[in-house]
């Protein structure tokens, strides 16, 4: 008969080592992961800041919001923030960004969940073209070769977006700013073109990890805790 083997257990001492090494490192490697999106490398997606300023239009009004259009490449990308060419004329004003869908070049109503994202409020001080950068906390998700509206409202008197003739951007491959201007003067509900050229504004963003690499941590994690519950049942 051959001899039984009798798996040796961890002493204690070990099992505690291990799962104190191994739970932490689990969860900080499923943190970075998971928050990948929004900690990777910045960049600027499209920019038309460094185009000659044409004219100003008001944004001075709680329902009034001004917008103009871009098309993303061939890669979805996150939007971090939004850099826009603002400036107010009677103290200390108050910008927000507001990110929406397109609806045949203008865009989608806030009625028909138009509105995607909104970014967190940002100061203005300065006199023309002066550059606020306004921080989305909670990143959207632009797809591929799709096309969004970038919109900025001020909800108090004297503010006004910049605006440029010029149709020429920088930025990554394939992304462009569409060249008119659309309005609103109802908070988003209707829109319309108001103008042939283009707000200036600089877009932010990073890239987002392929599928593939999500899954690869989530087996890692789901391998280690098999371990860890293994280690667990033979220290019991």
């Amino acid at each position: 008969m051959l001899p039984q083997h009798k798996e040796e257990l961890l002493p204690s001492s070990n099992f505690r080592q291990i799962t104190r090494s191994f739970l932490p490192s689990s969860v900080v490697l499923l943190f970075v992961f998971v928050t990948a999106p929004f900690s990777l490398a910045q960049t600027v997606l499209v920019s038309n800041l460094a185009q000659s300023t044409n004219i100003s239009y008001s944004i001075a009004s709680p329902t009034r919001l001004l917008s103009t259009g871009f098309t993303t490449g061939t890669t979805g990308m996150s939007l971090t923030s939004a850099t826009v060419a603002l400036w107010e004329s009677g103290g200390n004003q108050t910008a927000i960004a507001y990110l929406f869908s397109n609806n045949g070049g203008v865009p989608t109503s806030t009625d028909s969940g138009g509105l995607l994202a909104t970014s967190d409020s940002v100061t203005i001080l300065g006199g023309p073209g002066a550059n606020f950068v306004l921080t989305f906390s909670s990143p959207p998700i632009l797809s591929a070769d799709t096309t969004y509206h970038l919109a900025v409202g001020a909800p108090s008197n004297f503010a006004y977006f910049v605006s440029t003739p010029s149709t020429a951007e920088t930025g990554l491959t394939g992304w462009s700013i569409a060249d008119n201007v659309t309005r609103t003067l109802d908070s988003g509900v209707t829109w319309a073109v108001y103008q042939s050229e283009s707000l200036k504004f600089s877009l932010n963003g990073a890239a987002i990890p392929e599928p593939s690499t999500y899954a690869a941590l989530f087996g890692l994690v789901a391998l280690g805790f098999a371990v860890y519950r293994r280690r667990r049942r033979q220290a019991g």
